[in-house]
This record gives C-alpha cells, structure tokens and sequence, in this order.
C-alpha cells in the first residue's frame, strides 16, 4: 500500500505527560520535514505538542 500526499502538511504529536520534552523534539523533527516536504523553507511553520486530555 502506498499514500500520495499534497501540500502543505501538518503534524501534530501526542506525549505522555511524563516526557514532555520528547515530544516538543518530535513535533520539531515533524514540523522541519513538513517545511522540506512543502519546499518552502522562509514560510512559518507551527507546531503543537499535546498530552491528549480534553477539560
């Protein structure tokens, strides 16, 4: 199976609450790939890092 996918991408990541700051490194790794992926590297890109709880 394979997926095509179009641009722009975005990423979200979901940690534990207990290691937090992995996950603030792996929606940074996701957000520079979505940038290369875009072919766009002056456009702002935006990331969020969250543990899943909805209040």
């Amino acid at each position: 199976m394979s997926y095509d996918f179009t641009q722009p991408v975005i990423c979200v990541a979901e940690v534990k609450k207990e290691i937090f700051n992995e996950g603030s490194a792996q929606a940074l790794s996701e957000m520079i790939a979505a940038q290369r992926f875009n072919q766009d590297e002056l456009s702002e890109i935006f990331g969020i890092v969250t543990i899943g709880n909805i209040c």
